[in-house]
C-alpha cells in the first residue's frame, strides 16, 4: 500500500508538470491516458477519450493500450527491458505516436460515437456520468441493452470518467481490462476522477490560449489587409482633390478599423485581470481607438475641427503632459526628452485634445528618427506676437530632395508610417492660425522643426 501510495504521488506530480507547461490538447489527452494505462500506477490495459463536436456529438479521439494478449506481453517486456519509468511513458508524447496509436485503433475509434439525441435520453450511461460528475463503473453482463459505444469495445467492465470543468463539457474518458480481468477498486475510480479534473483544468486553459492566438492572427491579418489598403491609397495620384482623398480613406480604414476593435474587444472580455496578455490587448484597443479618431477627424475637416471645443489651457503644462506620457517609450529607444520649461506659464485658447495630437505627432517623429537613440530638446519662444516651439532631434535627418514633399499628405519615410502625421499637424496650425516648418535638417546630424500660434488665436 505505501509502494502505491508513493507511485500515485510522483504519477500525480509528473502529470501536474505536463499540464502545466503544455498548451497542446492532444499532449494534454496523450499524457493522461499513458498515466491511466502505465503499470506502475492505476494499470489498466486499455483507454480510450471521446470528446465532443461542435453539434455536441461525442465522437473517439485518442487511444492507448494494446489490442490483443500478444502485443500487451510484447509493450509489457519492452517497458521492462528498456527500464521505462512512470516519467517516461507519461513524457512520452509525439504526434508520430499518437498517430500510430490512431491507426492501431482505427476501427474502434471510427464506430466509437455518441449523438447528441441519444445523450439526453434518459437512461443514457454516458448522460448519467455527466449529472453524477463521478467515475462510473459499468458491468455490461448486469445490463438489459448494451450502447453500441460500450459493445464495440468488447469488454465485461468498463470505466467511464467525465472531461468537465465547470459548465464546460469536453468529453468523457472509458478505460478497461480486456486482458487481465483485474476487478476496479474505489480507490481506482476516485484516483480517476482526480487526473479527469486535472486534465480538464489543464484542455480548459489549452482551449483558451489557443483560441487567443487564433484570434491575435485574426488581428494580424487584419492589420495586413490595413497595410495592403494603404498601399493602394499611396498609389492614388497626389494632386487629386483632397476631398476625394478623405472619402477614399474612410471607405478603406473604416470597415478593419471596426472589425479589429470589435476582435480586440472580444478578446479582452475573455482574458483574466491576471492574463500577462491582457496589457497587450488593451494596447491594441487604446491603439485602434486612436486611429479612429484620427480618421474621424480627417473626414470631418481638421480645419474645422480646430475651432471647435476650445479651452483656455496651460500651452507649458499640455507639453509636459505628453511628454511624461511617452517617457517610457523613448526609454526604450534609449532617447532622452529634455524639455527647457519657461519660468511662466503660457496660455492659449486651444482644442486641447486636437493639439495634444500635434505635440504628440512631432515628439514621436523625432524619437523614431533617433534609431540609435539620442537627446530630443523642447523649447518655447516669443516673438512678434507669436508663440514658437521648437523641436530638435539628434536623428538621420531628412534628405534635400524630400524636404519640400514632408507635409504631403500620404507621404512618408517611415516603413510602416500613414504619411498624415505631418499633414494633420499643419492642417490643425493652421485652423488656430499658425503653422509649421522644418527650420534645419542635416543627413546624419538631426532635424528642427518649430511649430508657431499667435498669441491670441483668431
Amino acid at each position: 500500500m505505501k509502494a502505491l501510495t508513493h507511485t500515485l504521488v510522483r504519477l500525480t506530480r509528473t502529470l501536474s508538470e505536463v499540464f502545466e507547461k503544455s498548451d497542446n490538447p492532444e499532449e494534454i489527452i496523450h499524457a493522461l491516458l499513458s498515466a491511466i494505462t502505465a503499470g506502475e500506477a492505476l494499470g489498466f490495459n486499455r483507454a480510450f477519450v471521446m470528446l465532443f463536436d461542435n453539434e455536441g456529438n461525442l465522437y473517439g479521439y485518442m487511444a492507448t493500450g494494446p489490442v490483443s494478449p500478444e502485443e500487451a506481453d510484447k509493450i509489457w517486456r519492452e517497458i521492462e527491458e528498456k527500464k521505462l519509468s512512470l516519467e517516461d511513458i507519461i513524457n512520452s508524447y509525439s504526434p508520430e505516436k499518437v498517430k500510430e496509436e490512431r491507426d492501431k485503433f482505427s476501427f474502434i475509434l471510427n464506430n466509437l460515437k455518441c449523438d447528441r439525441e441519444y445523450l439526453n435520453k434518459p437512461g443514457c450511461i454516458i448522460g448519467t456520468v455527466f449529472e453524477t460528475q463521478r467515475a462510473t463503473l459499468i458491468k455490461t453482463y448486469e445490463l438489459e441493452e448494451v450502447p453500441e459505444y460500450i459493445r464495440i469495445l468488447g469488454t465485461e467492465e468498463i470505466v467511464i470518467i467525465p472531461l468537465e470543468v465547470g459548465k464546460k463539457k469536453f468529453g468523457v474518458i472509458m478505460a478497461d481490462n480486456f486482458i487481465t480481468k483485474t476487478r476496479v477498486t474505489k480507490t481506482t475510480l476516485l484516483v480517476l476522477e482526480s487526473f479527469a479534473l486535472q486534465a480538464s483544468t489543464a484542455l480548459s486553459k489549452a482551449y483558451y490560449v489557443n483560441e487567443l492566438i487564433e484570434k491575435i492572427k485574426e488581428l494580424e491579418e487584419m492589420n495586413r489587409l490595413i497595410q495592403e489598403y494603404h498601399k493602394r491609397t499611396l498609389e492614388l495620384e497626389k494632386i487629386a482633390n483632397i476631398g476625394s482623398l478623405i472619402y477614399h480613406l474612410a471607405h478603406e480604414f473604416k470597415n478593419p478599423i471596426v472589425v479589429i476593435g470589435g476582435l480586440a474587444k472580444a478578446i479582452l472580455d475573455d482574458t483574466p485581470e491576471e492574463d500577462p496578455r491582457r496589457p497587450f490587448v488593451e494596447a491594441i484597443i487604446e491603439e485602434i481607438t486612436k486611429l479612429d479618431r484620427i480618421l474621424h477627424h480627417t473626414v470631418q475637416g481638421l480645419r474645422h475641427e480646430a475651432f471647435k471645443k476650445r479651452e483656455r489651457a496651460d500651452l507649458v503644462g499640455l507639453i509636459e503632459k505628453k511628454i511624461k506620457s511617452l517617457e517610457g517609450y523613448a526609454r526604450s529607444k534609449k532617447v532622452k526628452i529634455e524639455f527647457a520649461k519657461p519660468p511662466n506659464p503660457i496660455y492659449l485658447n486651444l482644442p486641447i485634445e486636437t493639439f495634444e495630437d500635434v505635440i504628440e505627432n512631432l515628439l514621436n517623429n523625432a524619437i523614431d528618427a533617433m534609431p540609435d537613440g539620442g537627446t530630443v530638446n523642447v523649447w518655447i519662444e516669443r516673438e512678434k506676437g507669436m508663440i514658437n516651439v521648437y523641436f530638435k532631434d539628434q536623428g538621420t535627418g531628412i534628405p534635400r530632395e524630400l524636404k519640400d514633399r514632408i507635409f504631403d499628405p500620404f507621404f512618408t519615410t517611415k516603413k510602416k508610417g500613414s504619411g498624415l502625421g505631418l499633414y494633420n499637424v499643419r492642417q490643425i496650425l493652421k485652423g488656430l492660425g499658425g503653422d509649421i516648418e522644418l527650420v534645419e535638417t542635416t543627413p546624419g546630424k538631426g532635424s528642427l522643426f518649430k511649430i508657431y500660434l499667435p498669441e491670441v488665436i483668431p
